[in-house]
C-alpha cells in the first residue's frame, strides 16, 4: 500500500511540472553504486555478556539500480524527483570468539525504493544539482540468519542526501552523484535481543544512465 501511494505522489509531481514555460522529460534510467563500508568491526556479546563474536564488513558488492525519472526545466533551474528499485550486498566476516574455526564470509542482499529529489542549474547540456532521498526499505535476505540469535530491525524509512553532475546529449541522460544517509551504518543488525551499529553514515557513489521519452 505504502509503494502504491508512492506511485501516485510520483504521478502527482510530474503533472505539477508541466506549467506551459517549462521543459518536462519523463524517462527510464538503470545504473550502478558503489558503497563506502567501515573499516572498524563489532564485538558481539552473548546472553552473559561475554564476548561472543567479531563481526566486520568483508566486502560491499556493486548494488544496481532502475526505475524512472521525470526532469523538468525552467529556464536554467530543473527539477528531478526519481523512484528507483535498488539492490545492494554486503559480504560480512564472522569470528567465533568462543570456538576455534575458520573465519566465516555471511551475505546480505538489501532491497529499498530509492526517492531522490534533485533540484539544480543547467547549463547546455551539463546539470549541477542535488537534494534529499529517501529510501523505503522493501525486504532482505542474509546468511546470517544461519545464527539462531541473530535477527534483523531495519528503519521503514531512512533519509539521505544526494550530490553530483549530469550530462544530457538528446534523449541520454547520463549521471554521477555522492549520496551520504544520516543513519549509522549497520543499525539493522540484532544479537541475542542487543541492536549493533558501526559509527560510521553509509555513503555510496552511484552512476546511472538513462533514456527520455
Amino acid at each position: 500500500m505504502r509503494v502504491l501511494m508512492i506511485i501516485l505522489v510520483f504521478g502527482c509531481v510530474s503533472g505539477s511540472l508541466t506549467p506551459a514555460s517549462s521543459q518536462v522529460r519523463l524517462g527510464i534510467k538503470a545504473g550502478l553504486s558503489t558503497s563506502d563500508v567501515p573499516s572498524s568491526s563489532l564485538i558481539i556479546l552473548d546472553e552473559r555478556d561475554a564476548e561472543r563474536f567479531r563481526l566486520a564488513v568483508e566486502d560491499a558488492k556493486y548494488g544496481l539500480h532502475f526505475g524512472m525519472f521525470i526532469q523538468a526545466q525552467m529556464g536554467h533551474f530543473f527539477i528531478q524527483p526519481e523512484i528507483l528499485f535498488n539492490t545492494v550486498t554486503m559480504d560480512y566476516s564472522v569470528e567465533d570468539l568462543q570456538v576455534i574455526s575458520p573465519r566465516q564470509i555471511k551475505d546480505e542482499i538489501y532491497r529499498n525504493l530509492d526517492l531522490p529529489l534533485i533540484l539544480g542549474f543547467k547549463f547546455g547540456p551539463v546539470r549541477i544539482g542535488g537534494g534529499p532521498i529517501g529510501h523505503l526499505f522493501l525486504d532482505s535476505t542474509s546468511d546470517l540468519l544461519d545464527f539462531a540469535d541473530y535477527s534483523q530491525d531495519f528503519d521503514r524509512f531512512t533519509y539521505g542526501w544526494q550530490a553530483g553532475v549530469g550530462l544530457d546529449i538528446w534523449k541520454l541522460h547520463l549521471d554521477a552523484r555522492y549520496e551520504n544517509n544520516f543513519n549509522n551504518y549497520g543499525d539493522h543488525i540484532v544479537f541475542f535481543g542487543r541492536e549493533y551499529k558501526f559509527s560510521e553514515n553509509p555513503s555510496r557513489i552511484i552512476v546511472s544512465a538513462g533514456i527520455s521519452f
